[in-house]
């Protein structure tokens, strides 16, 4: 651009020089002057709009490419969450079912069926990033159904939600997760009942336990309940929030529109 414009500058004052006097004829630095500094003004011009094109093209394409990274590292975190038999569960439920098959026939084969309910909807979900809260707690029955089977009297689980909240949406398989996560860490016994009450309050839908912690203290990488927070982190900016005290051990998580 600048040889250019240079040679088309002198040209030009040697065009104009032979048509005008000599004496204003233009010194080469006057020459300099007048070719250079619009076109490296528009030039720059030009730069500057092709280089921030190109910087914001760059960066829209890092967060992108960022976010799917992001993305697909939690979705196979979720994928294998949703996918993962807990063992021991199966393994109690297993005796569990052996346990009243002699005595009460009839039980064992609802027992069967709430089970494979449980696992039918765990295959169903895999793919979904959310379910609505009426099918979850629907489901949530029939595990509480297991439960109550296995620990009889000794767990007492409460599910209270209004009718207008039913059909909004909550990250597939969380509930379960979360009162595993309570039968898990808790002692439940005759003299230690276990309560666990499921309820909504504004855009949360809260679960909560009594605090009776066992003395064995439980191998724990909280890579679950981080899960469902990363898990809600792509849907909503609203946070799961958990809250200890001495007698409670609480979880709210988001209800999703």
């Amino acid at each position: 651009m600048l040889v250019i414009t240079n040679t088309l500058g002198f040209l030009l004052d040697y065009f104009f020089d032979v048509c005008r006097d000599s004496s204003n004829h233009k010194s080469i630095p006057d020459v300099l002057i007048d070719s250079n500094s619009a076109s490296i003004f528009c030039t720059l011009c030009i730069a500057a709009v092709y280089e921030t094109r190109y910087f914001m093209t760059e960066l829209k394409n890092s967060i992108q490419e960022k976010e799917m990274f992001k993305r697909e590292s939690l979705e196979a975190q979720l994928s294998a969450l949703k996918t993962q038999v807990n063992p021991h569960f199966l393994f109690n439920n297993l005796n569990t079912l052996c346990a009243i098959i002699p005595d009460e026939p009839k039980q064992a084969v609802n027992f069967v069926q709430q089970l494979s309910k449980v696992y039918r909807h765990i295959l169903e979900v895999k793919d979904e990033q959310y379910v609505e809260l009426a099918h979850e707690l629907e489901v949530i029955q029939s595990y509480a159904f297991l439960l109550k089977t296995r620990f009889g009297s000794n767990i007492n689980i409460v599910i209270n939600v209004g009718e207008e909240q039913l059909k909004r949406k909550v990250i597939p398989l969380a509930v379960q997760l979360l009162m595993e996560n309570a039968i898990k860490h808790n002692i439940i016994s005759i003299d230690r009942h276990l309560s666990i009450n499921i309820y909504t309050e504004d855009n949360y839908l809260i679960i909560t336990n009594n605090l009776q912690l066992k003395n064995m203290p439980v191998d724990s990488t909280s890579l679950g309940l981080n899960n469902i927070r990363n898990r809600y982190q792509l849907v909503t900016d609203l946070p799961v929030i958990v809250a200890e005290t001495e007698t409670d051990f609480t979880v709210s998580i988001p209800l999703l529109d």
